[in-house]
């Protein structure tokens, strides 16, 4: 296989699941369990100290970064389903006989459009949510994800 093929594919993974693994740090601990079926791999020692960082916030402070992920998250999920479609469509013509050289470079040219728009989108999320918090509450955040 192609090495540029499986980067795109783990590119697009890697995006996705960040897009989730937001929602699974900030949602609420009854929702834990069908988020964590969504992702493999929510169990892990990094997710959980994140999780406990999340935990240390005031609750007004998790209702506020709650309440900016929900703004963000109907155009992030736009942007994850396109990034889907257009995923779906290089596998496909990957698989033809006859390789379509040219229209699979435009649609990998579409596919960093897009993971670039949602990598801008989520960073612009992120710095909202900063500004939410105070610099030792960020502090904290910082320091459980490094676990």
């Amino acid at each position: 296989m192609n090495k540029s093929w499986l980067l795109g594919g783990a590119l697009l993974l890697s995006l996705a699941g960040n897009a989730f693994l937001g929602g699974m740090l900030l949602g609420k601990p009854a929702h834990r369990p069908m988020m964590a079926s969504m992702h493999p791999g929510a169990d892990t020692p990094r997710l959980k100290h994140m999780m406990q960082g999340m935990r240390q916030l005031p609750e007004e402070k998790r209702q506020q970064v709650r309440e900016k992920m929900q703004q963000y998250a109907p155009q992030l999920r736009e942007l994850a389903e396109r990034n889907r479609q257009e995923f779906q469509a290089i596998q496909q013509k990957m698989l033809l006989p006859e390789l379509p050289r040219r229209e699979l470079e435009a649609d990998f040219a579409r596919q960093r459009e897009l993971q670039g728009r949602m990598q801008a989108m989520n960073q612009q999320m992120l710095l909202d949510i900063a500004g939410l918090l105070t610099p030792q509450q960020r502090a904290g955040l910082l320091k459980s994800a490094k676990h």
